[in-house]
């Protein structure tokens, strides 16, 4: 991308679409209810904590059962565009290229603290990935070294 004004622009899953099969569920079922009956106990029979945690379980499934919109990507001069918004390179930095058998995808490390980092599949051709890649290294520093925070790979371990 030598030309600050080419744009490398493609169609991704918003997020990693996992097969998720009846153990997954039952997983879930078990775990809510051992979660519920402990916090009945350790709240001394309290029945709201209980209540919440089922809540917090029917959320979470409900999430899970989801299907991932498609969106558009783009890297230009200005920055990284995922739909309609646009993030500055400024904003990042060091990204990195996760290949942990879903979807190749970006991971980008923001400079500011507390911003989770922005995870962005990439399209299943190795030859186009490996230009977005090249295009983005132009603006922002690769860094191998750069791997997803503990509570992002649980989440990926649990398939959500």
């Amino acid at each position: 991308m030598a030309d600050k004004q080419d744009s490398l622009a493609w169609q991704a899953d918003e997020y990693q679409d996992y097969q998720r099969g009846p153990g997954w569920y039952f997983g879930v079922a078990v775990a809510t209810v051992a979660l519920a009956v402990g916090a009945f106990f350790l709240t001394g029979g309290d029945p709201l904590p209980p209540v919440a945690v089922v809540l917090m379980a029917v959320i979470f499934v409900g999430y899970a059962l989801k299907p991932p919109g498609r969106e558009s990507y783009s890297i230009d001069g200005q920055g990284i565009k995922v739909g309609a918004k646009t993030y500055p390179f400024l904003r990042f930095s060091a990204f990195n290229v996760l290949q942990d058998g879903g979807p190749t995808r970006l991971y980008l490390v923001f400079n500011q603290r507390f911003i989770p980092p922005l995870m962005i599949n990439l399209p299943p051709e190795p030859a186009q990935a490996e230009k977005i890649s090249r295009a983005l290294s132009e603006f922002v520093s690769y860094n191998p070294e750069v791997i997803p925070h503990p509570i992002d790979r649980l989440m990926h371990y649990l398939r959500f």
